[in-house]
């Protein structure tokens, strides 16, 4: 669920400010444990979702 909850947010801010401004939607994770490794999301450039 965190990727669908920071990508909800990315896409409230862009529709809220009317921007049309391409994004980098970082996640990092303090630890691999908490990553889910599941991350189906993706976009075309020149946005971008990264995972640290």
């Amino acid at each position: 669920m965190i990727y669908w909850r920071a990508f909800r947010e990315v896409c409230v801010w862009q529709e809220e400010n009317k921007s049309d401004k391409p994004f980098i939607l970082i996640i990092l994770f303090v630890d691999e444990k908490y990553d889910p490794g599941n991350c189906r999301l993706s976009c075309r450039p020149p946005c971008r979702v990264r995972t640290f």
